[in-house]
């Protein structure tokens, strides 16, 4: 039963951390008509910007409102599709120029947000699936993927009963830790006459702490309003000029990643090494998991780092060299201390 739910976590960690890109959007469209095609360009571009740029006053600039109206010089490709939510309804996916809408926003005074975004924790020490599906959804559109603890003995165990105050910082660490996130997010309600009248919150974000208080008419409105907060405090970390030029990247395919510690102590690994910037999980199946890694140096250089750690045995296949595909594959083991 623990190692079931121990599949399930790491499910749901790497299906959270697998995000779509940060040019590309989703939304609904009632048909396929020409007018329905181009109000959902300016749609998905107003999206695309919020996601790029992390200001939820992007629309204000006069340079963003001129080229929502002529979206549709932005698209690089979009395409239809059943809404496996709502059968008979529609969904238009669209996917803009990342490096012209870079440029627009560079010239308009912005910055950029890095595409590898922190997946984060979020506990919330009211349990209530509305606020976090309002939580969830909010953090969404902004660009900003998030989970929440299963809450099974193990999370029981981190988590002190007395909810009192907020998460100390320390318990704070170890629920990073068993995710495998460096972004966690915690809240502490308090109420008076049964109503809920502010919101506590504490943010670590890579040793970092941040905190503010929420209030207003509703629960909603105050969650609403700390995704706000959150968006404002990642933006001032993780934010960055177009003029720190690209990120050479490449993907790295492990085999032997069975369970969650496998997957928390392997992507402790890979963003271990020297010449590793950012690491983020795009994809996953049975026992393997595919990372982007966004390193400094050469791939060949890379392959050196990983080759002097004896957890990483490379994977030798034929074909082209992997200096020009991009990607490298390895067997990774455990190793025991």
């Amino acid at each position: 039963m623990r190692k079931i739910l121990a599949i399930v976590v790491m499910w749901m960690v790497c299906s959270s951390l697998i995000a779509a890109p940060i040019n590309t959007t989703t939304i609904s469209v009632p048909d396929r008509s020409a007018s329905a095609l181009q109000h959902a360009f300016q749609q998905g571009l107003t999206t695309v910007v919020l996601q790029m740029s992390g200001n939820p006053q992007i629309m204000a600039l006069p340079s963003i409102q001129t080229a929502v109206s002529s979206a549709s010089a932005w698209i690089q490709n979009y395409s239809y599709a059943n809404d496996p939510a709502s059968p008979g309804a529609l969904q238009l996916t669209m996917t803009f120029d990342q490096g012209g809408l870079s440029e627009l926003l560079r010239k308009s005074g912005q910055v950029v947000w890095r595409k590898d975004r922190p997946l984060t924790l979020v506990y919330l020490d009211f349990h209530d699936n509305a606020l976090q599906n309002t939580f969830q959804q909010t953090a969404k559109a902004d660009g900003i993927s998030v989970i929440f603890p299963v809450m099974d003995l193990a999370d029981e165990n981190i988590i002190p009963p007395d909810n009192n105050a907020a998460l100390p910082g320390s318990v704070m660490t170890q629920l990073g830790a068993r995710y495998g996130v460096t972004s966690v997010l915690a809240a502490h309600f308090i109420s008076q006459n049964n109503q809920v009248t502010q919101i506590n919150w504490v943010y670590s974000l890579n040793g970092k702490t941040f905190q503010w208080t929420t209030t207003g008419n509703t629960p909603e409105n105050m969650t609403v309003s700390a995704v706000y907060q959150l968006l404002q405090v990642m933006q001032q970390q993780l934010a960055m000029t177009v003029e720190q030029g690209a990120r050479s990247s490449v993907t790295l395919v492990l085999n032997g990643v069975k369970t969650m510690p496998d997957f928390v102590s392997v992507v402790r690994d890979v963003r271990s090494k020297n010449d590793v910037r950012s690491v983020s999980v795009v994809g996953m199946n049975a026992d393997q998991i595919t990372l982007a890694v966004d390193i400094t140096g050469t791939i060949d250089a890379f392959q050196k780092t990983l080759s002097a750690d004896s957890a990483f045995s490379p994977i030798v296949t034929a074909g082209v060299p992997a200096a020009q595909t991009n990607t490298l594959q390895y067997f990774w083991t455990r190793l025991t201390t």
